[in-house]
C-alpha cells in the first residue's frame, strides 16, 4: 500500500489540514459557494470538503474521487455523507476521471497538483470531462523549498506565479486568485 492508503495516514491528514490549514479552508470554501450542477472533487481523502460541496445550494452532484484503495476510508466517507448524495470513486488511479466527456460543472483540486510530475496530464483531462463554461479550484500549499511539508511533492509553488504558469500552459486563466502565507488559491475557467 502506498503512503496515502491506509485509514490512518488519511485521518492524520485530514486532522493536520483541518488545524493547520484553517484560513485556506475559509478561502477555499468562500469560491466552492459560487459552484453549480456537477462538481468533483479530485483528491477526496475521507471526503470531508466534498460533503462541504454538497451542502452548495446550486450543486446537483458532488463526486469525490481518490487514488486510495482503503476500504476503511471509502467507508469513513461514506458514512460521514449519509444522506447528502455524495457519490465517492476510490481506487481511481492516475490522471484518467471515470466520467464523460464535457459532463461536469468543475472540478476541485485541494492539495492534488503538487502529487505529479507531470501536471500536464491531469490538467488535461480536467480540460476533457469540463463543461465549456466549467470552472476549476485549485489549492497548492506555498513552500520554501520542494518537500517542505511533506516530502511526496513533486512541483514548487513559492507563488501564485508559479500556480498561474503551470494553468496557463495548460489552458486555463485565472479569475480569482488568493495568496496566503502556507498556501494558493485559485480560480480558474478552461480558455482551450
Amino acid at each position: 500500500m502506498g503512503y496515502y492508503n491506509s485509514l490512518y495516514i488519511a485521518v492524520k491528514t485530514e486532522i493536520s489540514q483541518r488545524i493547520n490549514r484553517r484560513e485556506e479552508l475559509r478561502i477555499l470554501q468562500g469560491f466552492i459557494q459560487g459552484l453549480s450542477g456537477t462538481v468533483i472533487e479530485i483528491g477526496c481523502n475521507a471526503g470531508y470538503l466534498t460533503g462541504k460541496i454538497a451542502l452548495v445550494g446550486n450543486v446537483t452532484h458532488a463526486i469525490g474521487i481518490d487514488t486510495n484503495k482503503s476500504r476503511a476510508v471509502a467507508i469513513l466517507a461514506k458514512i460521514r455523507n449519509l444522506g447528502s448524495g455524495v457519490k465517492f470513486m476510490y481506487g481511481v488511479s492516475g490522471a484518467k476521471i471515470p466520467v464523460e466527456d464535457r459532463s461536469v460543472d468543475a472540478i476541485v483540486l485541494s492539495h492534488v497538483l503538487e502529487h505529479f510530475v507531470n501536471p500536464t496530464e491531469i490538467l488535461a483531462d480536467i480540460s476533457r470531462v469540463l463543461k465549456r463554461d466549467g470552472q476549476l479550484v485549485v489549492a497548492v500549499p506555498k513552500e520554501k523549498y520542494l518537500g517542505e511539508f511533506t516530502p511526496d511533492h513533486k512541483i514548487l509553488f513559492r507563488s501564485l506565479a508559479d500556480l498561474e504558469r503551470i494553468l496557463d500552459a495548460n489552458g486555463f486563466k485565472a479569475i480569482e486568485a488568493r495568496e496566503i502565507a502556507r498556501a494558493i488559491v485559485v480560480v480558474a475557467k478552461s480558455v482551450a
